[in-house]
């Protein structure tokens, strides 16, 4: 069921919540302990964690009825972090991988980012193993690269 926060009309706001009800129904379902789940960068996360951000858009007209009605597709790329421990000797990186690969395969089954955009769904592109500095701690982390696909119609006013 597609989740409209607080009648938030920004659909990059819209994206990032459905997108953490989609992890947290994945911590959930999978049994994969996930303590805390950002909607911005941190310097200090609680780990494990996911943080989802949004990168960049890119909007695209699909038709225009006289200049009046305007419809667009809306490319929103997000970043989803996984921020699993300090890195240490004992951290694998494989165990990284092997947990956001989970992630990653639960995102696809979840398609339509818990009904936010139920035509065009999203595509995730992989996964990568990144190490990150938070503060003065080193995080054995990953990324999962989406592109949420969002149907936009307005009408113009001038």
């Amino acid at each position: 069921m597609t989740v409209n926060f607080k009648n938030e009309d920004n659909y990059y706001h819209n994206a990032v919540l459905n997108c953490i009800e989609v992890l947290k129904a994945f911590s959930r379902d999978e049994r994969v302990e996930i303590r805390h789940f950002y909607e911005e960068d941190v310097i200090n996360p609680d780990t494990p964690s996911v943080c989802v951000i949004v990168n960049q858009s890119e909007d695209h007209m699909r038709m225009s009825n006289a200049m009046q009605q305007i419809r667009y597709t809306i490319n929103i790329d997000m970043e989803v972090w996984y921020y699993y421990a300090d890195l240490t000797e004992e951290i694998k990186r494989n165990k990284v991988m092997y947990e956001l690969w989970k992630m990653n395969d639960y995102l696809k089954k979840h398609i339509t980012l818990n009904g936010f955009a139920p035509k065009l769904g999203l595509e995730v592109s992989g996964t990568r193993w990144v190490p990150v500095r938070r503060g003065s701690r080193i995080l054995a982390s990953g990324v999962i690269p989406i592109r949420v696909k969002k149907l936009y119609k307005t009408t113009s006013t001038s």
